[in-house]
């Protein structure tokens, strides 16, 4: 089983690789004692489980991202699982998992937290053009200065509108 698991994950880390957002910390593969998980950007995506099927696993997606995967047609559910569903450990099928991994790498990136930061060091040009510039949308949403901004609260730049702070 550890041969196919690593070489799946394998896999998956070289197709999301391709994303901007891609660092190591933010894919993971988590063993269980009967099932390896991969995360990504902290939530888990799919299971490889231990089985006594012919391939010797199978595999199970977080369904709110089987769209993604372009697995709705391909999945087995029960009621008492609500948030997985069963996917047939098929060469074509396991293609699809590869093909869209950077789609749901980069919705988990999206989706994941974001750690609050007052500003960073574009927070004279944001001032001037009075938004946020930060090139990387996810940690821009921690910035608390961004906020200000959008209720029109200027700190810095030629556009400041809060009393003593005027500089250009």
């Amino acid at each position: 089983m550890d041969n196919i698991v690593n070489t799946f994950y394998d896999e998956i880390k070289d197709r999301v690789r391709e994303s901007e957002y891609f660092t190591e910390e933010r894919l993971e593969l988590k063993p269980y004692a009967n099932h390896h998980t991969i995360r990504m950007c902290e939530i888990a995506v799919i299971k490889i489980i231990k089985s006594r099927s012919k391939a010797g696993v199978r595999l199970e997606a977080a369904k709110r991202f089987l769209k993604l995967f372009k697995l709705e047609d391909e999945m087995e559910t029960k009621k008492s699982d609500p948030l997985w569903a069963k996917i047939p450990f098929h060469k074509n099928i396991v293609e699809r998992f590869f093909e869209n991994a950077k789609a749901v790498f980069e919705e988990c990136y999206q989706e994941g937290a974001v750690e609050s930061f007052g500003c960073c060091s574009r927070y004279m040009e944001c001032s001037n053009q009075k938004k946020c510039i930060h090139p990387d949308i996810k940690e821009a949403q921690g910035c608390i200065y961004k906020h200000n901004l959008e209720k029109g609260r200027i700190f810095y730049g030629k556009n400041c509108t809060v009393n003593g702070n005027k500089s250009e």
